[in-house]
């Protein structure tokens, strides 16, 4: 579950407090939009929907609320009562296979090392086959899981990546060099155990 609780700058002042955010700084993402929900009676609730992909941060500029997060399978609730306390909320769900010939979305959960023993098997076994051809690695996948397996290769943040492209079974990944998308093909093996 990606949400976490941050502190926002607070400047404390006679004639009143100030606080602000700015994007790719005090949050990780860039701000799209805006809005604010207010005149809320005691009790009633709101939201009940879901995303599969979302980043947001949730201010409680006066008042305080609750705000439930449960991802299928935590739950967990965060208070928040003042206006310089910040939740951070991303979501990334991807379509992965069930294993009986159909899909579900599921949490992209492929970590770098062995730090990781709790690979997303869905993902991992969506994998065919890696191999590399001068500076470019080819990944094969299941069909329709490309996009699903780039982005958990964008979320390891190899450097050496110059830019990749997915399509329905197919993620080309380029390379600076050929020596360096030989590193990158074991590295994306010992990842998805190949």
């Amino acid at each position: 579950m990606l949400s976490h609780t941050i502190s926002l700058p607070k400047f404390l002042d006679a004639r009143g407090n100030l606080s602000f955010i700015e994007q790719e700084n005090h949050i990780p993402f860039i701000i799209e939009r805006t809005y604010w929900i207010y005149d809320v009676p005691g009790g009633e609730k709101r939201g009940g929907h879901a995303y599969k992909e979302n980043e947001e941060l949730i201010v409680a500029l006066s008042g305080s609320f609750d705000v439930i997060v449960d991802d299928g399978n935590e739950q967990k609730t965060f208070s928040l009562n003042r206006s310089y306390y910040g939740l951070i909320r991303q979501l990334r769900l991807i379509k992965g296979p069930t294993g009986r010939g159909t899909y579900k979305y599921v949490a992209p959960e492929v970590r770098r090392g062995n730090d990781a023993p709790g690979h997303n098997s869905a993902l991992t076994d969506a994998v065919i086959k890696i191999e590399s051809a001068q500076n470019i690695v080819v990944v094969k996948t299941m069909s329709g899981m490309a996009n699903a397996i780039a982005v958990c290769i964008d979320s390891l943040q190899i450097k050496d990546i110059v830019g990749s492209v997915a399509g329905d079974d197919t993620i080309l990944i380029v390379l600076k060099t050929t020596e360096k998308a030989e590193t990158v093909e074991e590295e994306l093996k010992g990842v998805f155990g190949h």
